[in-house]
């Protein structure tokens, strides 16, 4: 049995008796918004640096024009420029991964000539997964949605489920495994999720591919994964070699590329080795300190890409070892492993296990090119004319796209089947049909073994019906071409072994790209780009560490707005409370010192005089009575203002000397 518990400890990792509170997550005081000077200047930054990504010369212009609309009130704007927000928000603590780099280079023998690729430098960029894996660990913004422990749920029927990864029953052997070591009872599984995949950021301008590699944790729900909830971080941009166009097919640039892949993954999760196998303490979302042994969970990435991790030839199924000319044939229950990898090394020369297979198969033998066209045309316009209706996506170009997103094909799967029907044989529709159901059952949430035993009906209708591609000669040769396909096989068993595979779907590092890569390479001048890249994503991280640090203290709660208006009615309230006092301390008897003072009428002659106010007043003075008559050094101005306003305003009804501070009255409109 498990003892992978994950049991709260102390900071210094010594275990807490059952039912200890969680530690409040910061002791900083709730009104304390250090470095910034008040939630205006932070929400501000955040708005100006996040959210709309202003450009530096436009928050320069915004800063002028704010400052020029205080001016004849003293007021100043919630910066100078831009460059004092920038210091601002790299003056967070909160959050801070920095960037660091190495440079790689070929260390092989070099010909004569020797070609660019070997001879270049190739920087890689990256960060310490531990350090982000302890940010996000530490995030209070997770606390309902983080598993501390696998664990196994049932339904009512007690009908197992799987959703989340530590649902599954991978995350239970890791446990088993951990639990071997008597040192880590008690302490918590940290799978680490990492994923990759190469992006462009514009069309047309040369060097404008990146190679993001990120990392995510297997604790948190899948929901959070998916919902850019800063669950997903840019652990790493890897290098891209390049080479000209007669030595990309060489067998040495295609072994360096790979050499380099994996070599700077293992670079950058060296500092993760001490930690996985010693626990170590760590703030969990929930505020407790749990003892963490960190592992290497899935990995997120498309075909291509799990070909270059699992270093796996392109055409063969990256799960199991079934040999190509098989692909077509349900799996056999083994999967790779790494004692399977090395005796294939051992066992193959090198030319053979890393030779590249590929089959291209001609979709249009029936009816021939121009027919062919005609019926996709008619495809697309019928694409073309579903109407608006919720739910559905009106494609104006048809099925044309240049490049598809998952969101466009979710779209099409909606209109497909009757857009083609009545173009394909009976049975190439069903298979469609059963096709389209196997896809919307994965992406289900949460599945139970129901769904997962529908899953494997799904599979085996669709393989029945898919012999009419090999029967009108779409796909004569068959299908051991088609890997992917192959690995819809393993989708009930991956499902089993990690929940549900829409938390660890590509689409979530395709949706990624969008905020590490293009917004902060758009915000970049575009010259060395990078550079500029990782300290923007720096820069966004610490302002999202600081917004949940912010949150949990309540001090985001309501808008700017209501919030100010809330210190302004505190702030009268306190005055009020201050003028009760001076109002009673005015009622106690004058003593006999005092009666020459009180003296109404001064004796002596009288002259003409009048006073002219200035048509603009004074800079620097303080804008509330009780704080001006401090100013000034008169500390009952406030009740002398009431007395001469209720005077102002009862002149047949004048205070003595002796009465009650009146209430001050309601004013309605502007004051000058």
């Amino acid at each position: 049995m498990s003892v992978t518990t994950g049991r709260p400890c102390s900071a210094t990792g010594d275990f807490l008796p059952p039912g200890t509170p969680a530690p409040s997550h910061t002791s900083a005081d709730p009104a304390d918004w250090a470095p910034y000077a008040d939630r205006i200047q932070f929400e501000t930054a955040e708005f100006l640096y996040k959210r709309t990504q202003m450009s530096q010369g436009n928050v320069d212009f915004l800063m002028d024009l704010w400052a020029a609309s205080l001016l004849q009130h003293g007021g100043v704007p919630p910066f100078a420029n831009f460059k004092h927000m920038h210091e601002l928000i790299d003056s967070t603590p909160l959050g801070d991964a920095p960037w660091a780099t190495m440079e790689a280079s070929f260390i092989g023998d070099l010909p004569n000539n020797p070609p660019s690729w070997m001879t270049a430098k190739y920087e890689l960029c990256f960060r310490d997964p531990r350090v982000c894996a302890r940010n996000m660990l530490a995030n209070p913004d997770f606390a309902n949605e983080f598993d501390a422990v696998p664990y196994r749920e049932y339904d009512g029927r007690m009908r197992r489920r799987y959703c989340d990864l530590l649902s599954g029953d991978w995350s239970w052997r890791q446990a088993d495994l951990i639990a071997a070591d008597p040192n880590t009872h008690g302490a918590m599984l940290v799978p680490l999720v990492l994923g990759s995949d190469k992006t462009t950021v514009s069309v047309g301008t040369g060097d404008n591919e990146y190679y993001p590699l990120y990392i995510s944790l297997g604790n948190v729900h899948n929901n959070v994964r998916r919902a850019h909830r800063n669950a997903v971080m840019v652990l790493a941009f890897l290098a891209i070699p390049k080479a000209d166009k007669k030595y990309r097919k060489d067998p040495r640039f295609r072994k360096f590329r790979r050499q380099l892949f994996h070599t700077s993954i293992a670079a950058i999760l060296q500092p993760l080795k001490a930690v996985m196998s010693k626990p170590e303490a760590t703030r969990c979302p929930d505020g407790h300190f749990r003892r963490a042994i960190y592992g290497l969970g899935p990995y997120i990435a498309d075909y291509i890409e799990q070909v270059l991790v699992g270093n796996i030839v392109q055409g063969w199924c990256v799960t199991c070892p079934t040999l190509q000319a098989n692909l077509e044939q349900p799996p056999d229950g083994n999967i790779r492993c790494r004692a399977y990898t090395d005796a294939v090394i051992a066992g193959m020369d090198l030319k053979s296990l890393w030779q590249e297979y590929g089959i291209v198969g001609d979709l249009i033998l029936e009816h021939g090119e121009t027919k062919a066209q005609e019926i996709m045309d008619q495809i697309d316009r019928r694409i073309n004319a579903v109407p608006s209706f919720p739910g559905l996506r009106n494609f104006k170009q048809g099925r044309d796209f240049k490049q598809w997103t998952g969101d466009d094909s979710k779209g099409l799967m909606k209109v497909y089947l009757p857009a083609i029907a009545d173009f394909v044989p009976k049975d190439m529709l069903r298979a469609a049909s059963t096709f389209i159901d196997f896809c919307y059952l994965v992406r289900r949430s949460v599945h139970s073994e129901e769904t997962v035993q529908q899953i494997e009906d799904c599979l085996t209708r669709y393989h029945q019906y898919r012999e009419i591609f090999r029967t009108t000669g779409v796909c004569e040769d068959g299908f051991s071409s088609l890997p992917r396909q192959h690995s819809a096989w393993h989708y009930p068993g991956h499902i089993r072994n990690f929940g549900s595979p829409n938390g660890l779907c590509s689409s979530i590092t395709e949706s990624k790209h969008i905020k590490a890569v293009k917004e902060p390479w758009r915000q970049s001048n575009r010259y060395e780009a990078l550079s500029q890249m990782l300290l923007t994503n720096q820069r966004i991280d610490k302002l999202a560490a600081a917004r949940t640090d912010f949150k949990a203290r309540h001090m985001l709660d309501g808008t700017c707005l209501s919030a100010t208006l809330q210190a302004i009615l505190a702030e009268m309230t306190a005055e009020e409370n201050v003028d009760a006092e001076a109002d009673a301390a005015a009622e106690q008897p004058l003593d006999e010192d005092d009666e020459d003072d009180a003296v109404g009428v001064v004796e002596g002659g009288r002259v003409l005089g009048d006073v002219v106010l200035a048509r603009r007043p004074a800079r620097g003075y303080p804008r509330d009575f009780r704080s001006l008559g401090a100013h000034i050094g008169v500390p009952n101005l406030s009740r002398l203002i009431a007395r001469f306003v209720y005077n102002q305003l009862h002149p047949d009804a004048q205070l003595a000397d002796d009465a009650p501070t009146p209430r001050r009255p309601d004013i309605e409109g502007h004051v000058k």
